[in-house]
């Protein structure tokens, strides 16, 4: 598929506006790894991306805006999750300070157990990059399902409580330390 005809859709979409925002209930949420840094300067990230709800069918997706301001990314096709995607970056045809990370489903259902990801260097100052803006889109019928912005991906509740507990365990045994220490 030529970027140039999936910039011009993707762009007519956004144009039709909020047309089928009702009928996708998507969540899109992300993962930020600080990676370690190549160049001097460069401040590098890997976003993690988990989508979770309605199934894709062949010919829907979901695009991720990336302000240029504040995200590098390298343009051209990335490492798709597995072989239900076609997965890439590009600059958006209707803003040119948008860089895109736009994953196309190729086959009906396509698999989301399989994670997405992209590398790219953060310009944006110290507080680190945050959620960004997607929509979820029907290419066949040119139209936005959903948009919305991605949130960060909670703490697994088993790792949370294995932490708590340890802190207890951890005053606890420091407890018990200095009552032995006085007897």
């Amino acid at each position: 598929m030529k970027k140039k005809y999936v910039s011009l859709v993707m762009a007519a979409m956004l144009t039709l506006g909020a047309a089928g925002l009702a009928n996708a209930s998507n969540a899109i949420s992300y993962t930020a790894l600080d990676l370690t840094d190549v160049n001097t300067g460069e401040d590098l990230w890997r976003y993690t991306y988990t989508v979770t709800g309605d199934s894709f069918a062949s010919g829907t997706g979901f695009a991720i805006d990336f302000e240029k301001s504040s995200f590098v990314l390298a343009e051209g096709e990335q490492i798709a999750p597995n072989s239900d995607w076609d997965v890439w970056t590009y600059t958006s045809a209707y803003d040119s300070e948008i860089a895109v990370f736009d994953a196309y489903a190729q086959v009906d259902s396509a698999s989301l157990a399989n994670q997405f990801s992209v590398d790219f260097s953060w310009t944006g100052g110290v507080d680190g990059p945050g959620a960004q803006f997607y929509v979820v889109y029907n290419q066949n019928e040119g139209t936005v399902l959903q948009n919305g912005l991605t949130t960060a991906a909670p703490v697994p509740v088993p790792a949370a409580l294995l932490l708590l507990g340890s802190g207890w365990a951890a005053i606890a045994g420091a407890g018990l330390r200095k009552k032995s220490k006085k007897a």
